[in-house]
């Protein structure tokens, strides 16, 4: 009865810890269909529905010379932009992984943001570069963290 039961938990075990390998090829090629196409930009007329497609409530945005923010505060920030006529967000993307697990990955690349600058009123560009790190949930890419840093001091 004891070598049944010790043979149980074995088969159990092994049985039951064992996953499918995830298929990497085919969850960089859904990635890349979420944000990291060669290139993407937000949408302003509908900021908040293209926001919402990489990420959730509990993302967390770093933007230069900021606190963290979440994705309600950029959208609220992000409003101030519809407005602007010179407002453009536009990034390419340069690299891109996925975890061999299947659920989890990163993007990066660099980005140009144009806006008219409060001080002066004149159109502004800032550049830089960004690094978005993913993980799967119920199926979906979603961003976990967004960092964005200009190329510039």
């Amino acid at each position: 009865m004891r070598r049944f039961g010790a043979c149980a938990v074995l088969a159990l075990v092994v049985g039951g810890c064992t996953q499918r390998p995830a298929d990497v090829k085919a969850e960089r090629q859904a990635l890349a269909s979420v944000i990291c196409a060669p290139n993407w930009n937000f949408s302003r007329s509908d900021l908040e529905a293209s926001l919402s497609t990489y990420f959730r409530d509990d993302t967390i945005i770093y933007w230069p010379a900021s606190r963290p923010w979440t994705l309600q505060e950029l959208l609220t920030f992000g409003r101030s932009w519809a407005g602007d006529a010179n407002y453009a967000f536009a990034g390419t993307t340069t690299n891109l992984d996925v975890a061999s697990s299947g659920d989890l990955a990163y993007c990066s690349g660099a980005y140009t943001a144009r806006s008219t600058d409060p001080r002066t009123g004149m159109p502004s560009t800032d550049t830089g570069y960004w690094q978005t790190v993913f993980r799967k949930r119920e199926g979906k890419w979603v961003a976990v963290t967004d960092i964005h840093a200009p190329d510039h001091p």
